[in-house]
């Protein structure tokens, strides 16, 4: 999975006519680690997956999204994704909470996540 999600920042960055450089300064990564989160040789956590959405105005869920044939595309700046991150962003660093928001999600997907 982290090749597309790679492909869609780097994608998203371009777009933006933002430099990796100047991208990877502004969270607080080095411009190495986020060019191996593009080309897929870095696995990206959550957390640096939602400083990067917060960079680029995004919502986390864009970068997530299902491109199977028959999906529904999720687009930046739809605001029912602006309010699940705003949902998770709430829970804090409360892994409790935090398991239980994914519990709901994977459990509304019909146990996909």
């Amino acid at each position: 999975m982290e090749a597309p999600v790679g492909r869609r920042i780097r994608n998203l960055r371009k777009a933006k006519r933002i430099r990796q450089k100047s991208l990877a300064r502004v969270i607080g990564l080095s411009p190495g680690a986020l060019t191996n989160f593009e080309k897929g040789r870095r696995r990206i956590s959550l957390d640096w997956l939602q400083r990067l959405a917060a960079a680029l105005d995004t919502p986390m869920a864009y970068f997530l999204t299902d491109d199977s044939p028959g999906k529904s595309k999720i687009t930046p700046g739809d605001p029912r994704e602006k309010r699940l991150i705003e949902a998770w962003r709430s829970l804090g660093k409360q892994p409790r909470l935090r398991a239980d928001f994914f519990r709901l999600m994977k459990h509304l997907r019909g146990g996909r996540l």
